[in-house]
């Protein structure tokens, strides 16, 4: 990352503007920026030199509210350490390349849909309900914004509170700041099922046990993948959307498991062209319907407390969680397992120790005539279910199910 960050003086930290940076990188090289609070222009200086090709919005009252430049910036906010008011003027010599709106963020109007929306008003007669609610509305379906203050001495309960009110999905949060999304409202967890189960356990024993369609994957090939066919897919398609309300472009596949699955997301972007429209695909919701299990133990799946914002999955790999692309990885890993996650993945089986720093958020019983939703984001694996404590070179035990992505088309500008 090459901003300058202090060529243009403001309060956010270089580490909060980074975050942010992060978030437009998950949209690609264009894509539109909004900012509530914008003051001297800092944020956006330094997302320029990185994100030249973005539209930049600012929305601030400027010297309608008096706000003052500080003299040192490292400083408390009071009259001995306070300088000229901060105009929109200003901002405008900073950030010549930006849209700037004079207004209180309630007064603001548009059409448009913002990727990535940062809050940085700060203040103590702000209404964060009203500021979280209008963000909310002006984001595009699976967009983010990034809120600040989430640690701050005076703010932090009501900024909180807000996003909680307003249903957002909190995901990983950097320094004060945290990434929200809207998107999806769905009630994550166990349902029952009214799908013939005894007509996909034939079919997926069939394909399944074909080497020349299914597709083998794992560290000692076992687990067996395939897509389950068109005719049927539909109908599963259909099912789910009209089960809970909504409308996702489904992908299904029978699942056979040897070896459980270790710490992954299936939060990820699959690009592709539609009638000439470039067209990302998120997948955004998860299911998993069990057919069959040969273990003596029951299986899980265990939901931990993190989410992904960045739709680029995530799988547990040479010792750390990383990005599948990039081969980045995610520092997350701290203390003991804890207690609850043990129970799960029992200390002296082979993934225990990656456990570590995690604590549960929901956990699914695997019960034939049920079915698991969830969210891809969410940092999830199975429970070790094998009566040997490493991962065998063949598969004695194994699980089946179906399991399904639903996506959303974003377009990308």
């Amino acid at each position: 990352m090459s901003g300058c960050g202090d060529r243009v003086p403001g309060w956010i930290d270089i580490r909060e503007m980074e975050f942010v940076l992060e978030q437009m990188e998950s949209f690609g090289p264009t894509g539109k920026i909004l900012e509530v609070g914008s003051a001297t222009g800092r944020l956006f200086d330094f997302l320029y030199e990185n994100k030249p090709d973005w539209e930049y919005t600012a929305v601030d009252p400027w010297e309608k509210d008096g706000t003052r430049l500080q003299i040192d910036w490292s400083g408390p906010y009071e009259e001995s350490n306070l300088g000229e008011v901060i105009t929109k003027e200003l901002f405008v010599k900073n950030c010549p390349f930006a849209k700037p709106f004079q207004t209180y963020f309630e007064d603001f109007t548009t059409d448009e849909k913002y990727d990535v929306i940062s809050i940085g008003c700060a203040g103590d007669n702000i209404d964060w309900q009203v500021i979280y609610s209008k963000a909310k509305e002006l984001l595009q379906p699976n967009g983010t914004i990034v809120a600040r203050d989430i640690d701050h001495p005076k703010y932090k309960q009501k900024v909180n509170q807000a996003i909680k009110s307003n249903a957002l999905r909190i995901g990983e949060t950097r320094y004060s700041s945290c990434a929200v999304k809207k998107y999806p409202f769905l009630p994550w967890g166990t349902h029952k099922t009214e799908i013939d189960l005894s007509y996909h356990l034939e079919q997926a024993n069939s394909m399944l046990n074909d080497t020349s369609t299914a597709k083998r994957k794992g560290r000692n090939q076992l687990n067996s993948f395939v897509k389950i066919p068109f005719k049927d897919s539909k109908t599963l398609m259909k099912y789910m959307n009209g089960k809970f309300n909504e409308y996702f472009d489904w992908h299904f596949e029978y699942f056979r498991s040897g070896e459980p699955a270790a710490l992954h997301t299936d939060y990820e972007t699959y690009p592709w062209d539609h009638w000439g429209e470039k067209i990302d695909c998120h997948t955004i919701v998860g299911c998993i319907i069990p057919l069959k299990w040969t273990s003596e133990r029951t299986p899980f799946t265990i939901n931990y407390d993190r989410c992904s914002t960045v739709p680029k999955k995530l799988v547990y790999t040479k010792g750390e969680m990383r990005y599948v692309d990039s081969g980045d990885c995610i520092d997350y890993k701290t203390g003991e397992v804890d207690k609850h996650v043990a129970e799960y993945n029992p200390h002296g089986t082979e993934y225990h120790k990656i456990y570590k720093g995690l604590k549960i958020h929901s956990v699914y019983r695997w019960e034939i005539g049920t079915m698991m939703l969830f969210d891809t984001a969410r940092w999830h694996s199975s429970s070790w279910f094998l009566k040997d404590k490493d991962v065998p070179q063949l598969a004695n035990e194994y699980k089946q199910s179906i399991i399904g992505f639903g996506s959303v088309d974003v377009l990308r500008n």
